[in-house]
């Protein structure tokens, strides 16, 4: 992954995920942690190598380590054909790896950045 992911844009989608509780509600599609991670996305990783399990979305360290992990599957330059920006990290991480350009994406976009201006 060649652009830089702030701590700022990380915080923010955290707040957005879980409001930056530790220990959030399961989400409606079976997510957990303070990333609101989906057993699909760990599975995801694991394809490509990683050896995360479901139990490390619980642990916030750990669930960073597997944001940054997507990210550098999915937002990169050579994969979007242009440097990411930080809508491009947000909308992905809420949309999967084409989530940079489904409509929808949008509103989760707004959401962080609400927070990044708090």
């Amino acid at each position: 992954m060649s652009a830089e992911i702030s701590a700022g844009l990380l915080a923010a989608i955290i707040m957005v995920e879980s409001g930056g509780r530790p220990n959030p509600p399961r989400g409606a599609a079976g997510e957990v942690g303070p990333l609101q991670i989906t057993t699909v996305l760990v599975d995801d990783l694991r394809r490509h190598g990683y050896t995360f399990t479901y139990q490390c979305r619980h642990d916030r360290d750990r669930s960073i380590e597997m944001f940054y992990a997507y990210m550098g599957i999915y937002a990169t330059a050579r994969r979007l054909g242009r440097e990411p920006t930080p809508q491009d990290f947000a909308r992905i991480w809420n949309g999967g790896p084409n989530g940079w350009r489904k409509p929808v994406t949008i509103r989760y976009w707004h959401k962080v950045v609400a927070e990044l201006r708090k």
